[in-house]
C-alpha cells in the first residue's frame, strides 16, 4: 500500500511541477526573438510610397544574434537585409544594403 502512495505521491508533485517549469523556461527566452511585421496602417512615409511589406525575424542562439529583413517594395521587387551578430560588443557586418 505504501509503494503506490508514494508513486501516486510522485505523479501529484510532477504534475504540480510540470506547469511551472514550463513557464519558467517560457520566461527565460529572449525577448527579441521573433518576427515583427511592419504595420502600414499605423505609419506615414514621406517621402514616397511605402512597401507592400516588411518583415524582421529576429532568432537568438546563446549570446549570438540574428536578423533578416524581407521587404518587398511598391513594384514587387524583393530586397533582403541581415546580421549576425555576438552580444560582445564589437561591430558586425550588416548585409543588404
Amino acid at each position: 500500500m505504501f509503494s503506490n502512495l508514494r508513486k501516486a505521491t510522485r505523479v501529484l508533485i510532477l504534475a504540480i511541477m510540470a506547469p511551472i517549469v514550463f513557464c519558467l523556461s517560457a520566461e527565460a527566452a529572449d525577448p527579441l526573438a521573433g518576427t515583427c511585421e511592419l504595420n502600414l496602417e499605423k505609419l506615414k512615409f514621406n517621402p514616397g510610397p511605402p512597401p507592400k511589406s516588411k518583415t524582421r525575424v529576429y532568432e537568438v542562439t546563446g549570446q549570438q544574434e540574428k536578423m533578416v529583413a524581407t521587404t518587398i517594395d511598391v513594384t514587387g521587387n524583393q530586397t533582403t537585409q541581415q546580421y549576425s551578430a555576438n552580444r560582445d560588443g564589437k561591430d558586425y557586418p550588416f548585409e543588404g544594403w
